[in-house]
């Protein structure tokens, strides 16, 4: 099996639609661009549908609950997907 050569975390963002790295700001530091993805750095928010599987007819209190305490809306973190696929 022939090796090659690794890509930095930026060409693999690239190909999987990551948007380009925004400009600094004057007198903030330049965004880091290295060799491996930082952790927080490629992520993407979800959504996800109240599912209580239950049958029957549910309260819209215990969608609230189930909502507030298991979540709908998150972040994903791509670093760790980046960095095996380099």
């Amino acid at each position: 099996m022939a090796k090659h050569k690794q890509l930095p975390a930026r060409a693999v963002a690239d190909t999987l639609g990551f948007p380009p790295l925004p400009k600094p700001m004057p007198g903030q530091p330049e965004p880091r661009i290295g060799r491996k993805a930082l952790v927080g750095q490629y992520v993407r928010p979800y959504k996800r549908t109240v599912d209580l599987s239950a049958p029957g007819r549910i309260s819209k209190g215990r969608q609230r609950r189930h909502a507030r305490e298991d979540g709908t809306e998150g972040r994903l973190d791509y670093s760790a997907f980046i960095n095996a696929h380099r």
